[in-house]
């Protein structure tokens, strides 16, 4: 059955690889019924006020792009996308940032492995907390291992949401690499740190894989 639910997880995972997302704080996983980790969740560059919104309208310039005429377009980030993923809304039996959830005391993510190999089973995600160098904290699911099946192994590749995916190459017939993609892991080892657990890299498996 774990095998069975993994397998789902990454299927659905990889449906939102090619969806045109923007990468927005606080934005997605509201409904995990929509076909899409935004839902109806819509930014609209050309509109909006505040600071991401002047730091995406940045990015866009720099990427060569006007956000003037971009439109209202989906928007999630990092947890939208997770929690859309394990088929649960934000806030729903939850926090908003699936961070705080692998830390909290009412745990429905096991730890499984603290190490800098970042140890686990495809299904499994990575997290990292807020800390010195990064403001906000990140997870992704795990999608490779270098293991077997049903055996844990070091983590090498993952799906997550992040600004940074839309400075990847643009897949063919699109303007700008939405900030859904899959990778590999090394952005997690940049916030790995076994002086700090507290916010440290690590990897939890969620109850549906228990």
């Amino acid at each position: 059955m774990p095998f069975a639910a993994a397998d789902r997880l990454i299927t659905r995972a990889r449906s939102a690889l090619l969806l045109p997302t923007l990468y927005f704080l606080g934005q997605g996983g509201r409904d995990p019924g929509s076909p899409t980790p935004s839902g109806q969740d819509r930014i609209d560059l050309a509109k909006g006020q505040g600071e991401q919104v002047d730091k995406a309208r940045a990015l866009a310039h720099q990427l060569g792009i006007d956000p003037w005429t971009l439109g209202p377009m989906p928007a999630c980030d990092c947890s939208g996308l997770v929690w859309w993923i394990l088929g649960e809304a934000r806030h729903d039996r939850n926090t908003a940032w699936i961070h705080r959830d692998a830390r909290g005391a009412q745990q429905r993510m096991r730890t499984v492995s603290t190490g800098r190999d970042f140890l686990g089973r495809p299904g499994d995600l990575l997290v990292y907390g807020p800390n010195p160098g990064a403001d906000h904290g990140h997870v992704a699911l795990i999608t490779e291992v270098l293991a077997g099946p049903g055996q844990d192994g070091p983590a090498t590749r993952m799906i997550h949401c992040a600004v940074d995916n839309h400075r990847l190459p643009a897949p063919p017939g699109a303007r700008v690499h939405s900030g859904i993609a899959e990778t590999d892991v090394e952005l997690f080892r940049r916030f790995h740190s076994a002086a700090h657990p507290e916010w440290s890299s690590l990897v939890c498996r969620p109850w549906l894989l228990a």
